[in-house]
């Protein structure tokens, strides 16, 4: 891999977050967006890193926090206020329940989930 290049193939594989994780995630905050609490379709929904990548920040649940578009957009441009990232941290930290994640995975990514079974 370029070092130069970030976003080459191997470099996307290695932080690709798992459909029953992402699930969790979601499901813990409510299928909402964390900053502006916009109800999220699951298909649909991103997943925003409350600590960047760049600055040292893991693709862990207790990292990620759901949200839409626009705020992740913001987010990026350090437009959105620092109470609303705050609480976002604060969801970050609860736990996730991943038999709950496991299930919704399997009835909205029902070819990806029968992929990694195998």
């Amino acid at each position: 891999m370029n070092p130069k290049n970030k976003r080459s193939s191997s470099w996307r594989s290695t932080r690709a977050i798992s459909p029953a994780t992402r699930c969790a995630i979601l499901h813990r905050d409510g299928f909402a967006c964390s900053y502006c609490k916009t109800v999220l379709p699951i298909k649909g929904a991103q997943l925003d890193h409350v600590k960047a990548r760049k600055d040292g920040g893991t693709a862990a649940p207790t990292n990620l926090v759901a949200c839409c578009g626009k705020c992740n957009n913001a987010r990026q441009h350090n437009q959105l206020s620092p109470l609303a990232v705050l609480d976002a941290l604060i969801r970050a930290s609860m736990p996730i329940d991943r038999v709950k994640g496991r299930e919704l995975a399997r009835e909205h990514y029902p070819a990806r989930m029968k992929a990694r079974a195998t």
